[in-house]
C-alpha cells in the first residue's frame, strides 16, 4: 500500500491497476485486515427516506408547474377571444 504526492501521473493499466514512474510514499494512516470485508458506508433507511422525499418534491412541483401552465393557457385563450 502506498500513495504519492500528485495521482495525475499515475497510467491506467488495467481495471484497478496503476503504473508510474514517480516515488512512493507510505501512507499516512493505514489499517489492513486480512479476510475482512469491506461494509457499506451508506445508511440503506435514510437513503430511501431521501430519495422518498425528493420525489414527493418533485411531484410537488411539478403539479404546481401544471397548473401555472393551465392557468396561462385559459388566460391567454380568453383574451384572445374577440368581443364583438
Amino acid at each position: 500500500m502506498v500513495q504519492f504526492a500528485n495521482y495525475q501521473g499515475l497510467e491506467r493499466r488495467g481495471d484497478s491497476l496503476f503504473a508510474t514512474e514517480r516515488e512512493e510514499l507510505p501512507p499516512d494512516e493505514l489499517r489492513l485486515v486480512q479476510g475482512a470485508l469491506e461494509g457499506s458506508n451508506v445508511n440503506p433507511i435514510e437513503q430511501v427516506t431521501s430519495m422518498i422525499n425528493v420525489l414527493r418534491s418533485y411531484q410537488s412541483m411539478e403539479r404546481s408547474l401544471n397548473t401555472y401552465s393551465e392557468q396561462q393557457d385559459r388566460a391567454i385563450e380568453r383574451l384572445s377571444q374577440v368581443q364583438a
